[in-house]
């Protein structure tokens, strides 16, 4: 069993190197994941939690790793929490090797969290996509939605390394999150009932396009992306649709969705 590290925060000097690490390895170079950021006191310092986790534990996503870490934190959690840039820093940079695709890192704000000075530069807050608050937001708030969010597609189960579409334009529209009629709403049509996942082409970028056979495409048709970006704004001009319960706002959002193969 490998030696549990006690909960450390990165100071600004630390970030600023992992950050540079990420763009390099990002740009193509054969740059060493800095480890020793981890315990190396000029670079970080204790939070003085009393929390203990294990470097070298293995997830096979991030509903696991999410449910790992709030497992440890919970008793010690404060809300102060959420914006602390260098202890979710810290353990993007403890589990980096894990939640890295193979390719490349992703963008550096699903491993730098954009609070405080961090976000100077992004033009909408990006919190919604750190690779380790997020999966913790989830199952604090939301634990009974984080299979949709954190295990993929019917089709293509998530891993370590995924963000998954339904955090990209789900979780981070909080007009949706922060009701649950419209949350239920969206489970309703996209949340596949055995596996607990999105369903297949729920995420699809609606094409409106005509194909080969006259037809028009019919991808992103009654999908999240319809509803959320197109029909709720809509809606919202004539309905207090946060007051609406599923059913009732299903009716009135029209038969693309009530005749769509998401609707059961």
């Amino acid at each position: 069993m490998s030696e549990l590290l006690s909960l450390r925060r990165l100071k600004d000097t630390g970030i600023e190197e992992f950050f540079e690490f990420i763009n390099r390895k990002r740009a193509g170079e054969s740059v060493q994941t800095p480890s020793h950021l981890v315990s190396n006191p000029e670079k970080s310092e204790d939070t003085y939690l009393d929390v203990k986790v294990d470097p070298e534990k293995r997830f096979s996503n991030r509903f696991e790793f999410g449910t790992y870490l709030w497992d440890k934190i919970r008793s010690d959690w404060k809300e102060t929490l959420r914006a602390d840039a260098g202890l979710w820093t810290w353990l993007a940079l403890v589990y980096f090797d894990q939640l890295c695709p193979k390719k490349k890192p992703s963008n550096p704000e699903h491993y730098i969290l954009t609070v405080g000075k961090w976000r100077i530069g992004c033009a909408r807050d990006y919190s919604y996509r750190h690779s380790v608050l997020a999966p913790v937001r989830i199952i604090k708030d939301f634990k009974d939605y984080a299979e949709f969010f954190l295990c993929g597609t019917v089709d293509k189960p998530a891993d370590m390394t995924s963000m998954g579409d339904a955090i990209e334009q789900v979780f981070s529209n909080q007009c949706v999150m922060r009701n649950k009629n419209l949350l239920d709403t969206v489970l309703s049509l996209y949340q596949d009932n055995l596996t607990k996942r999105v369903k297949k082409g729920a995420m699809s970028n609606p094409k409106i396009k005509r194909l080969k056979s006259g037809q028009w495409s019919q991808v992103g048709k009654g999908g999240v992306r319809r509803l959320i970006i197109s029909v709720l704004p809509r809606l919202q001009l004539t309905y207090n649709v946060a007051e609406i319960e599923p059913d009732g706002l299903l009716k009135i959002a029209g038969e693309e969705f009530k005749e769509s193969k998401f609707f059961q």
